[in-house]
């Protein structure tokens, strides 16, 4: 289990990833599912490549919005991947019940670890992405679910060093706040007026 999130009901929405052993290789699926507030575990679904599902976050209409890393076989490259999804995955019907929101492919390494939404639908999410000599942090903004426009973004780093964002949240004042590390310390970095 990689990201929680709960409605208003007490269902805890899950990303997940799904280690599988096939043919004496180990991969991980990206994946989520559903916890009920009575314990009931609701199954959901797991994309058949290797990578992780990191984040999830509910929009105010209830969409279910997941973020996260895949990679082919023999392809150096993870892309970013944001995935739209309706609010009751029992029975989930991959082609009706999903839109693939968006799947960014960097040429370098990446990985979107944590997203997070505003009350006006406008999603956010942050991860790591390769520099060549280390990883920097990666801010990007999006206008609507279907990530057609980008409103914001930002590649953060400091020569020399390892950043990775695990985790953004936003307040109500206009600000979002990236969690995650530089090399073996602990950061917080701040944007102002997102």
């Amino acid at each position: 289990m990689n990201g929680i999130t709960v409605d208003a009901n007490g269902r805890a929405d899950l990303a997940t990833s799904t280690i599988f052993e096939n043919q004496g290789r180990t991969t991980y699926s990206p994946g989520f599912n559903q916890v009920e507030p009575n314990g009931t575990n609701k199954p959901g679904w797991g994309y058949l490549v290797n990578g992780d599902m990191n984040g999830v976050a509910l929009a105010p209409d209830g969409t279910w919005i997941t973020v996260g890393n895949w990679k082919a076989d023999g392809d150096a490259v993870q892309s970013t991947l944001a995935i739209n999804e309706v609010n009751n995955i029992q029975g989930l019907d991959i082609n009706a019940d999903t839109n693939w929101g968006w799947v960014f492919t960097f040429a370098v390494d990446a990985s979107a670890n944590s997203v997070a939404i505003d009350n006006s639908g406008a999603y956010y999410y942050a991860g790591t992405i390769s520099n060549g000599a280390g990883t920097d942090m990666l801010y990007i903004k999006n206008a609507t679910l279907d990530g057609a426009t980008q409103l914001d973004g930002l590649d953060i780093f400091i020569p020399g060093s390892n950043l990775v964002a695990y985790a953004i949240t936003l307040d109500g004042a206009g600000n979002a706040y990236l969690a995650g590390t530089v090399d073996a310390d602990g950061i917080i970095v701040q944007i102002t007026g997102i």
